[in-house]
């Protein structure tokens, strides 16, 4: 029994078109996807479609008569309250990872930004559908089911904010706003999406010199064209406010400051916890939302080992993680995963000479693994590209672990190497801040000193390249290998807001850490 290919021809069944997207994820499998805007799958597809691919995730390709509204969270439930809207009860209704997909007869464009947190999906659109696994772990689910409760019109109001003219904005996620936007628009739009399209690229962090080559590009497709000094020169004041902010702010009073803070010191939101239960008391909780945390250490000490086993302590409690190497192939991150979460001694995961019963726990771990939402990049070069991943799927992730700081580049335009890794961690720290996630960075340290004795441990001045790393992060930690003992010490030396401390910890063949008492 499987009940992904159920639900799909149960959705057949109702004269709808299911389509497979990525197990605990979004993006269509099928590069034709496309063709079933048109026409309805058949049965023998579906069946292959999910021969093939078994946990893989239902969307519904929309249009034909159909559309959806996708409300993304409280947010967009307030976006909707502030124009009047009340989406009715009894429409097909399904609840998404934090919001729901309200589901409506007739025709609307497939559009980004509706309002805050709003979108609508339609003729050449699709939305996942239950019994999905959101890449948060949480599961779709029908609220309203389409059998028996067909899709109704829409309300008045709601066709009324469908009618007003697109308008593409800065605060739309996606694609969808930009793709309109580059085609080319006609007299009268033509300085407001130039300005609109400058300050999305510069805001991306590419320099005014390569968006002045876009937009000239773009201009040439409006009608009639753009010209190109106005470009210039909307680019450059552009440019010139994103390095130089200027004008009021906005400064709350303590007064309205005050409740906000009472209310979440008695309803404080915790962390995510590490898997060790000494650092998780010395960070009273794990890492916490909006924070950024170095981990530094000096070469095959164990960093990265470390991150992984706090990568699986988090997936393991169905939240995403991202993991972004810039050092290992996938395949070897993998391998560790696996000789942890088995246990599987490390050198035999590499060599293949595994005992009888490592290959029975070997099957155990990797099914326990597929249960986590732990996604690994290492197509990620340029933290423009991890900003822009973040942004886009802020969603799916609890937690972002960068493997490591120094070969994350910043700019092509940033030759002095210090000044580089400083753009590239304060991109972190604001990565981190805006969307509200934890944030572990890896860090190589500065050599010892020539004539250190035993009893050296690094200190925040050793991050590499940088001393402003340390006023970047909200909590720094050094991994050392006491190779006396041959323990290792993970000393907690920057916290700004809580203890110090450190926990000793063993590293065994299964590349896992554990507490020494």
């Amino acid at each position: 029994m499987n009940l992904f290919l159920d639900a799909a021809k149960h959705y057949l069944r109702l004269g709808l078109h299911p389509i497979p997207v990525e197990p605990r994820g979004k993006r269509p499998i099928l590069p034709t996807w496309r063709e079933y805007c048109q026409r309805q799958p058949t049965v023998a597809e579906v069946e292959e479609w999910w021969t093939n691919t078994p946990d893989a995730n239902v969307a519904l390709v929309l249009g034909r008569g159909v559309f959806a509204v996708d409300v993304d969270g409280p947010e967009g439930e307030a976006a909707l309250a502030l124009e009047g809207i009340e989406l009715p009860a009894d429409a097909p209704t399904s609840v998404t990872g934090r919001g729901r997909h309200v589901f409506f007869s007739g025709d609307c464009d497939n559009r980004v930004g509706v309002l805050t947190k709003v979108d609508t999906r339609s003729d050449g659109g699709y939305v996942v559908a239950p019994p999905s696994v959101h890449p948060s772990g949480s599961p779709y689910a029908w609220l309203v089911p389409f059998e028996g409760h067909p899709p109704l019109p829409a309300p008045a109001k709601l066709k009324e904010l469908l009618a007003r003219p697109t308008r593409p904005t800065q605060d739309q996620k996606g694609d969808d706003w930009l793709t309109v936007a580059l085609a080319g628009v006609g007299e009268g739009q033509r300085d407001t999406i130039c300005t609109r399209l400058a300050g999305y690229f510069i805001g991306k962090n590419i320099t005014p010199s390569v968006v002045e080559s876009l937009l000239h590009d773009w201009a040439e497709r409006c009608t009639p064209p753009f010209p190109h000094d106005q470009v210039e020169k909307c680019v450059q004041s552009i440019a010139h406010r994103h390095q130089f902010p200027t004008g009021p702010v906005s400064a709350p009073s303590l007064a309205s400051v005050l409740p906000r803070v009472i209310e979440a010191v008695k309803h404080p939101v915790g962390g995510r916890a590490t898997g060790l239960v000494g650092l998780d008391s010395i960070l009273a909780g794990g890492f916490m939302p909006g924070e950024l945390t170095y981990l530094g250490s000096r070469p095959s000490v164990g960093k990265t080992a470390l991150a992984l086993q706090i990568a699986r302590a988090v997936g393991r409690k169905k939240a995403g993680v991202l993991f972004v190497s810039r050092e290992m192939t996938t395949a070897a991150l993998v391998r560790r995963l696996l000789a942890q979460e088995s246990p599987v001694r490390g050198m035999a995961m590499k060599t293949g000479d595994l005992k009888p019963e490592e290959w029975v726990f070997l099957e155990a771990g990797a099914k326990r693994l597929h249960e986590m939402p732990i996604f690994i990049t290492t197509e990620i070069i340029t933290v423009e590209q991890l900003t822009t991943t973040v942004a886009e799927t802020e969603d799916e992730y609890a937690l972002v672990i960068v493997d490591y700081l120094q070969l994350l580049r910043a700019p092509a335009d940033m030759r002095d190497r210090r000044a580089a890794i400083e753009f590239v961690s304060q991109e972190l720290k604001t990565m981190a801040t805006r969307h509200n996630i934890p944030v572990l960075c890896l860090s190589s340290l500065t050599r010892p000193p020539r004539d250190a004795s035993n009893n050296w441990r690094p200190q925040l001045a050793d991050l590499r390249e940088s001393g402003e790393l340390e006023h970047d992060a909200d909590n720094v930690m050094f991994l050392h290998w006491d190779r006396q003992s041959n323990l290792r010490e993970l000393n907690v030396a920057k916290q700004r807001e809580g203890i110090l401390g450190t926990i000793t910890l063993k590293f065994d063949e299964y590349l896992r850490f554990e507490e020494v008492a």
